[in-house]
């Protein structure tokens, strides 16, 4: 059973992918010397604690302390690309026994608070679950749709983590940014993607795939803790699914204008969502959209009757995806698959409305004037977007609520628009130059970011039955 926190917290845990340590480290080294900090990897690096002895022991004893209940344990597997790919009962082996060790880390360093990677696999997602039960701040960051921002999260679903009030000049630069014709943050990757790029991400993917076998094997970590999770991320893995030309409309335009001017019916953008990833995986609620390619054939399917809908695959997405889930998209009627590389302003512009999930054209689409409907009322952007949500339990219903809530829409005033775009910046902070794999934050937003996890408003929750608090 999990002994109560005798002693009175202090200094931040910093968890993070082992690749990414020294990133990491880098990034608080700009604070002032005496901030107390733990290092937690799940991975060999020197200098840095490591999960995988205490997993493996847990893991050998077969009964670690019960710390999550049915639904939790259910949430954490189906969320987690690696785990809902697993036998079940290896599974909860794996998740009861990582919990176990993120529990016992916790216990010996008792620290204040957690800052990490965004939350998108099974460690990150339990370590959120059990700092909150500690009554301790959990905040994860990572690229924000404003270039020039990071973006803060808290907790396993990505609720946005409000750090700052945004001067007026950075929330006008911002929508200025975003509502540029040819706007596109692409993260830092590159998007002149060709079958030499593909073959080359192909080799690259079973490359890594033998590297972190052989590392397994010399480190003595047979299920690789970390990078097992490796054949489930959004890689290139063979050559046919390299997407051919005939994929995605030649001439977009003209077809989207010749169902319009058939059909007096409205035309619905749906922009694909890049899967999987945190997006789709955490921060949606209703975890049926995880069988991603299936729930959007079925969502467009339900739209195609009363709406047009224009498609655009995501650009880092490509090469990513069976190229049969293009060919179901596009044999519904109705439906435009716009070529991937086109910018999202250009079919918004020729659309009435625009239904995604957490994805970040929901800003774009708020700053254009397009009404917006989504199954993801958890993202940062949805308060102050005006967005109507739609239940994923009833897509049947979607077109005809789309149709008639767009006789109602209004769009956003120049003061809302304001508004909206600095609750969103609220939760983001500024970047300093160094990071090789993983953004640095700015030293003053990173000091700030201390003082706010310490301080963040947290109920403790029981952990295995004994309640944790922070001052025990």
């Amino acid at each position: 059973m999990t002994k109560a926190v005798s002693s009175d917290p202090s200094g931040i845990l910093v968890f993070c992918r082992p690749y990414l340590v020294d990133d990491f480290k880098a990034n608080f080294a700009a604070l002032p010397r005496g901030e107390k900090l733990f290092f937690l990897t799940d991975g060999r690096k020197k200098g840095t604690n490591d999960t995988r002895e205490a997993f493996y022991r847990h893991l050998r004893s077969g009964r670690p302390p019960a710390l999550l209940d049915a639904d939790q344990s259910d949430d954490c597997i189906r969320r987690c690309r690696l785990l809902r790919n697993l036998d079940r009962d290896d599974a909860e082996r794996r998740l009861h026994a990582m919990a176990a060790t993120l529990q016992e880390w916790l216990d010996r360093l008792n620290p204040e608070g957690v800052i990490c990677h965004w939350v998108d696999e099974y460690v990150t997602h339990l370590l959120s679950i059990l700092a909150r039960r500690r009554g301790i701040g959990f905040v994860g960051y990572a690229h924000s749709l404003f270039p020039g921002l990071l973006q803060l999260t808290s907790s396993a679903n990505g609720d946005a983590f409000d750090i700052r009030i945004p001067s007026s000049n950075e929330v006008e630069k911002a929508i200025g940014a975003v509502v540029k014709p040819f706007f596109r943050q692409d993260y830092n990757q590159r998007l002149n993607y060709s079958l030499r790029r593909h073959v080359l991400g192909i080799g690259r993917y079973y490359v890594k795939r033998i590297v972190f076998l052989a590392k397994g094997y010399l480190e003595r970590d047979p299920l690789h803790v970390h990078y097992a999770i490796t054949p489930y991320l959004a890689e290139r893995r063979r050559i046919r699914d390299f997407p051919s030309a005939n994929c995605f409309s030649n001439d977009w335009q003209s077809e989207l204008t010749s169902l319009q001017k058939k059909s007096s019916s409205p035309t619905v953008f749906v922009p694909l969502a890049y899967f999987p990833e945190a997006a789709i995986d955490y921060w949606i609620k209703d975890k049926s959209i995880i069988d991603y390619e299936n729930k959007t054939v079925e969502i467009v399917a339900a739209l195609s009757g009363d709406c047009v809908v224009a498609i655009k695959e995501h650009p880092h997405m490509l090469g990513a995806r069976n190229a049969v889930f293009y060919e179901r998209l596009k044999s519904v009627p109705n439906v435009v698959m716009v070529p991937p590389l086109e910018y999202s302003a250009e079919v918004m512009a020729r659309s009435d409305a625009v239904l995604l999930g957490a994805g970040s054209v929901g800003i774009e689409a708020a700053l254009r004037d397009k009404p917006i409907f989504t199954f993801s009322n958890t993202s940062y952007w949805f308060a102050r977007s005006g967005a109507v949500y739609l239940d994923l339990a009833s897509i049947d219903n979607w077109a005809e609520t789309i149709v008639a809530a767009l006789r109602s829409a209004r769009t956003l005033s120049e003061t809302e628009k304001h508004d909206f775009i600095s609750a969103c910046l609220a939760s983001s902070v500024f970047p300093r130059s160094g990071g090789r794999r993983w953004p640095l934050i700015d030293p003053q937003h990173l000091a700030m970011l201390l003082e706010a996890v310490r301080k963040m408003p947290v109920s403790p929750r029981p952990v295995g039955g004994v309640e944790c608090s922070r001052t025990g």
